[in-house]
Formats: structure tokens, C-alpha cells, sequence
């Protein structure tokens, strides 16, 4: 499968103990060897962005091949 786009979301946790914006060391690491390969990607933080409205705005504007999520369990 070839993916010339790709979407990574830093999930948001309102209302519970993870509800805080903290930096996205994962999706950072993810984000750098994407480059480093020429893949097209952008990052989407609902801990500050903080809404589904616009995520979903968002996805239907850049049209991503592909989302990951990165969650806590």
C-alpha cells in the first residue's frame, strides 16, 4: 500500500485526569523519520485544538491516505 498522506492525532482526554496539553513526544518521533522519508504528514493535537468539529473539518479538507492515533491506556 503506498501512502502519500498521513494523518497522526494526539487524542484528548477531557474531563479526566489526562486532561492537560502536553507535548507529543511520540507523534514527534513518528513525525521526524516521516520527513527524514519524504512522507507527506500532519499532525493534529485535540489536546489543543480541542474539538471534533474541527478535526473532522480538517481530515475532509486535507484528506489523509491514512490516520494514526496515538492513545493512553
Amino acid at each position: 500500500m503506498v501512502t502519500n498522506r498521513l494523518l497522526l492525532i494526539n487524542a484528548g482526554y477531557p474531563g479526566s485526569h489526562y486532561d492537560y496539553v502536553s507535548l507529543p513526544v511520540g507523534i514527534g518521533y513518528l513525525s521526524e523519520t516521516l520527513s527524514k522519508d519524504n512522507i507527506e504528514h500532519e499532525i493534529f493535537d485535540l489536546g489543543a485544538n480541542g474539538s471534533y468539529r474541527r478535526l473532522k473539518r480538517f481530515i475532509a479538507s486535507y484528506r489523509p491516505d491514512l490516520i494514526g492515533f496515538s492513545l493512553m491506556s
